[in-house]
């Protein structure tokens, strides 16, 4: 048998195509504007990064279009369930009267519900003013992911305890858990240890850099350490914070749908189970989203916190060469006997410079493995994408089809 609070499914869909028109929408605009990296002045190892970040933005804004025409499309077959009851109604109302007039009584006037429904109201929650105002490393945002995602899994089994109480009161009952939106805040990040290395590799090296490319036949200031660090390093750690960002206000929409089975338990009929089963579903599969988002804040995190280590190792070996520099350019200024000097001892500051330079490669080697590691992110996001994508054509077809059942 099936029963229908009007009011209470004109509700659902108002939130579904929130979720869908607004949330979705927001998460497409933030991921380009957040996520990318600037295509200015590049050194070889962003210039490496970057594409492989475009593919994981460019998946990211699939993913969420295809979230977002989920929404939409979940809204437009709650109302043309709307739609198929109205008429039933009406058709229903016609016959009553049928009957009605040969009694010779007063006809009922059937009221469309459709020209009084309800408005949805705010969230019950969002961000706190002070979300995002400085963000803790990526693997201690990674350390409290389980447990969150968990939760969100288990409001599709437990149908929201907080909200429980409200089952039994119509329309009333539905209402939006959280505003997804509210959690795109701009990425904060601190200052760049790879920019500060740059600005300050000139006036530590840059008197002597003379010295070393007459002994090694190339400069260490801009072969070394310019050419391959150039670019904007901070944009690395905004990218990562915002992908985390965009995993935390997918957490809330997954919340979203996953709260509906719930709040509908009035609905009855084949269609209501139909939908209550596709709405778990949905928020499980934006929860699976959520999940590769934060896989790839880690790895985006993982390379700055890779730059960042690397920064400081660098630092380290550009002032024990500039100690060896200088002092060879010292010796190389006395005059007639200075480069017979310093070549009396070359072999074994040179030996040494070299170790150094050696360490340098090392650890801008240990950048280019995490930038490596990050081409696994894309398989998360094609995963999460393609199970979103099928799940939006079941609703789309599958709920249209419960409406006729």
């Amino acid at each position: 048998m099936t029963e229908v609070d009007y009011g209470q499914l004109a509700l659902t869909s108002q939130l579904l195509r929130r979720q869908g028109e607004v949330h979705a929408t927001a998460m497409k605009t933030y991921v380009r504007a957040e996520c990318s990296l600037s295509s200015g002045d590049m050194g070889a190892i962003l210039r490496l990064f970057h594409p492989l970040n475009m593919v994981a933005v460019e998946l990211g804004d699939r993913a969420f279009g295809i979230i977002g025409d989920l929404g939409t499309g979940a809204a437009d077959a709650v109302d043309a369930c709307v739609d198929a009851y109205v008429a039933a109604d009406s058709q229903a109302n016609e016959a009553i009267n049928a009957i009605v007039a040969t009694l010779g009584s007063t006809p009922v006037k059937f009221h469309d519900p459709r020209g009084s429904a309800p408005t949805l109201g705010g969230a019950g929650s969002s961000a706190d003013s002070s979300y995002g105002a400085g963000e803790p490393d990526a693997f201690t945002q990674l350390a409290g992911l389980p447990g969150e995602a968990t939760d969100v899994v288990s409001d599709a089994y437990n149908g929201g305890v907080d909200l429980g109480k409200g089952w039994a009161s119509g329309s009333s009952s539905v209402s939006e858990r959280s505003n997804a939106s509210s959690y795109l805040v701009a990425p904060v990040s601190g200052t760049s240890e790879m920019e500060s290395l740059r600005w300050s590799a000139g006036p530590l090296i840059g008197s002597v850099d003379w010295v070393f490319e007459k002994l090694f036949g190339y400069s260490l200031l801009e072969d070394v350490i310019m050419k391959p660090l150039a670019g904007n390093w901070e944009e690395i750690d905004k990218a990562s914070i915002g992908w985390g960002h965009l995993g935390k206000s997918l957490t809330e929409m997954g919340s979203n749908y996953t709260g509906l089975p719930g709040m509908t338990m009035s609905w009855k009929g084949e269609t209501a189970e139909v939908f209550r089963a596709a709405m778990a579903a949905m928020g499980a599969a934006i929860a699976g989203l959520s999940y590769a988002t934060d896989y790839v804040s880690g790895l985006v995190g993982t390379i700055a916190t890779a730059s960042r280590l690397a920064a400081a190792g660098i630092g380290a070996a550009l002032k024990a060469i500039s100690v060896k520099l200088m002092r060879m350019a010292t010796e190389a200024a006395v005059p007639l006997v200075g480069w017979a000097v310093m070549v009396a001892e070359a072999g074994l500051l040179i030996t040494e410079i070299f170790t150094w330079v050696k360490r340098i490669y090392t650890l801008i080697n240990l950048i280019v493995d995490a930038i490596s590691d990050f081409v696994s992110a894309r398989g998360k996001l094609v995963d999460a994408a393609f199970i979103v994508e099928d799940l939006a054509e079941y609703v789309v077809r599958g709920a249209g089809r419960a409406v006729t059942a």
